[in-house]
């Protein structure tokens, strides 16, 4: 489906965007710039670069957007791994033990649709620079070119980052839940060790600076948007 998404983009000469995820990282040596060499650890990441690298074979005018762990406005609880735990979370009679190993830059959803919606607006401005660099090289003057910056890219092509700034362990973000619906917390035990099951990067922190020198992101604190995620399913009782 991705490679005839790609032809027909290509054919009408449409910018495509693509998401891909760290975990197309191993994990060892952060934090990745977009032109880091990938090594993914399981299934999940290796699909992802494959993604990529269909995009990149099939179209000049692209953009790759990396995302980490996400978590936002749910149809069911256990819809993302973080807001998943919140049942265990409510049930105090009971320890549960949470990995406090691979480090995560837990990124509302939210946040990464403002960071699209700004992506597309800046791919629009740079292209209306484009073309007034054209016109204004035939000779042809264009009042509005005075808002381009010296630096403007009209491609806007290429790999991207976005991520969360707040560093966390599946054992952090747990108490972080529980704190801010204030509940206890003496039953929550950190896990050492990694995640049992499917090898995941320790710590596959995204440099997000390409983004961000264009005035591009948006991060809400985690306490803040997990509290909204979750107030109807805590106050009901998960």
């Amino acid at each position: 489906m991705l490679v005839l998404l790609t032809i027909i983009a290509g054919k009408v000469g449409a910018w495509m965007i693509y998401i891909s995820s760290d975990y197309i990282f191993d994990g060892t040596l952060p934090p990745y710039k977009e032109d880091a060499a990938a090594n993914p650890l399981n299934a999940y990441g290796k699909t992802k670069l494959e993604g990529e690298k269909a995009v990149q074979q099939s179209l000049s005018d692209y953009a790759i957007l990396r995302l980490p762990i996400l978590y936002g406005e749910l149809e069911y609880l256990e819809e993302s791994a973080i807001t998943g735990m919140a049942s265990q979370l409510v049930d105090s009679e009971h320890r549960c033990f949470f990995s406090d190993y691979e480090k995560r830059f837990p990124t509302l959803t939210d946040d990464v649709a403002v960071v699209l919606r700004q992506l597309i607006e800046k791919k629009i401005e740079l292209q209306i620079c484009g073309a007034a660099v054209q016109q204004c090289s035939s000779g042809v003057l264009f009042t509005s070119l005075a808002r381009c910056s010296q630096d403007w890219d009209p491609k806007l092509t290429g790999v991207f980052h976005w991520s969360a700034s707040e560093r966390m362990t599946r054992y952090t973000m747990a108490v972080e839940i529980a704190q801010a619906f204030n509940l206890p917390v003496y039953h929550i035990e950190p896990n050492p060790a990694p995640v049992l099951g499917t090898p995941r990067p320790y710590n596959a922190m995204l440099d997000c600076s390409r983004l961000e020198s264009l005035g591009i992101g948006r991060r809400t604190l985690f306490r803040t948007a997990i509290k909204k995620c979750l107030s109807p399913y805590i106050e009901a009782g998960v």
